[in-house]
């Protein structure tokens, strides 16, 4: 009697014993997935990157801190980093020098926004704010341009070297998507050569570069331009706010105008060469200062 009524007394609690770890191994493989959600588990590490912002481009060097810690890891040449198993939670500060540092929540190892990989954008800062009639600065001149359709075939170029000496600079601000800013830059491609002699121009592409090559090339222009996250810093030194479909003309070093029709015509043109007071009607609106004319 004993023995047949211990039977089911010992089934019953290996099937309570069986639910506990079925239920455990569940548990487990919940809390893996969450996890793989907002970051890729490698053994006790999470891991992502942290690239540049339009281009995705990796960013070498760039620092998570923990705060709460201060301790930090660093990205490899790829732009990837590994956080150890040490760090559960807290607040993560992810920086690169030349770029706005971004704030991240970690929560259980992982980022609670649900992604492991940051784009950083540039840091504008210390870029002077230039209103019209006011010498442009050598740092403007000598930034390092990553361009596409160059006519020497280069990919980089900065404003001094594509100027070679010209008196006139024009930078049109461009991007795929806008047809404003296309009729703009395809006028400018058109410019007589007459005149190119006197009056550089360049585009200044203000989205992601993926496309622009063989927009160029379908459209067949004979002008570079600007592509990368480079624009937001040329971007600052003339507009408080960033800027599509806006032209700046640059005369002599000085920041001459921003014209609100986005061109100007061969009178105008040839006025500016010859250091003329040129009319023009201005756009204002994102300007640093007020915009008027010299």
């Amino acid at each position: 009697m004993n023995g047949g009524n211990q039977m089911p007394r010992v089934s019953g609690l290996r099937y309570i014993t069986l639910f506990f770890v079925s239920f455990l191994f569940v548990l487990i493989d919940a809390r893996a997935q969450s996890r793989q959600e907002v970051g890729t588990a490698d053994g006790r590490m999470t891991s992502g990157r942290v690239l540049k912002n339009y281009t995705f481009e990796p960013i070498e060097g760039a620092r998570l801190t923990l705060m709460s810690r201060n301790e930090s890891v660093y990205t490899d040449t790829a732009g990837t980093y590994r956080i150890p198993g040490s760090w559960v939670s807290g607040e993560v500060r992810i920086s690169g020098h030349g770029f706005v540092p971004y704030t991240a929540e970690l929560q259980d190892g992982g980022f609670r926004r649900g992604s492991s990989t940051f784009s950083l954008v540039r840091d504008t800062e210390d870029v002077p704010a230039l209103v019209i009639g006011d010498t442009v600065p050598e740092s403007f001149w000598d930034l390092p341009l990553p361009v596409v359709n160059h006519p020497g075939g280069r990919s980089r170029v900065t404003f001094r070297e594509y100027m070679a000496g010209r008196p006139i600079l024009v930078l049109d601000f461009w991007a795929t998507w806008c047809a404003p800013c296309i009729k703009s830059f395809d006028r400018w491609n058109g410019l007589a050569p007459g005149l190119a002699d006197s009056v550089a121009v360049i585009g200044v592409h203000v989205s992601r570069q993926d496309k622009v090559p063989d927009f160029i090339r379908a459209r067949q222009w004979p002008l570079p331009t600007v592509v990368g996250d480079i624009h937001p810093l040329v971007n600052a030194y003339f507009f408080h706010r960033q800027q599509v479909g806006n032209v700046v003309i640059i005369r002599n070093g000085i920041f001459y105008a921003v014209p609100k029709n986005k061109g100007l015509d061969t009178a105008q043109l040839r006025a500016l060469i010859s250091g003329a007071a040129v009319d023009m009607e201005m756009e204002g609106a994102a300007l640093h200062g007020k915009g008027e004319v010299l």
